[in-house]
């Protein structure tokens, strides 16, 4: 035979005994319900106050922002400013920087040249004293050398500076006819 299944958790097939209820007619219980519509009240009284401090700090941050709005274009609009008179200042800088570079450029190349004419005027100068006293005994030869043209020059006769002159003369002549 086969065990019966049993309907019930109590382990009977018959249902449990019903539950203990109340006694007497069922009331309204005038101090509770009367808590439950203050506490709703008070759930109202506290949500209206929420919404005003939220309204309240919603505005406060729009002015913030506002301001912070504010404040970032006129900061803007000064570094907008200052950019602008820095450009400008760099580029007076460049320009007087581009000028400087072609003044020493053209300062190098003259000094350079300088240069090369002092060491050509060294070079003149040390060939100068290297050869002063071999120049200086070739000029008083030169002037002695003059002085005893000058003194023959004047000893001369001048018939004989004459007849020198009418032999050439001729000779010309003769060359002429010929």
């Amino acid at each position: 035979e086969r065990p019966s299944p049993r309907l019930f958790a109590h382990g009977h097939d018959e249902p449990p005994p019903a539950p203990v209820t109340w006694d007497g007619d069922y009331q309204k219980k005038q101090g509770e319900a009367s808590s439950v519509v203050s506490l709703i009240k008070n759930i109202i009284r506290d949500l209206e106050k929420e919404t005003a401090e939220a309204e309240h700090e919603e505005e406060s941050s729009q002015k913030a922002h506002a301001e912070l709005m504010d404040d970032a274009a006129k900061k803007r609009a000064q570094d907008v400013k200052s950019i602008s008179v820095k450009e400008s200042s760099k580029a007076d800088s460049e320009e007087l920087l581009t000028a400087k570079e072609g003044d020493l450029s053209s300062t190098k190349k003259e000094f350079l040249a300088t240069e090369r004419y002092e060491a050509q005027l060294h070079s003149d100068c040390d060939w100068l004293l290297q050869n002063f006293d071999l120049r200086k005994t070739a000029r008083a030869e030169e002037k002695e050398a003059l002085k005893g043209a000058k003194a023959v020059l004047l000893n001369t006769d001048i018939s004989l500076v004459q007849s020198k002159r009418g032999h050439q003369n001729a000779a010309l002549r003769g060359k002429g006819a010929v």
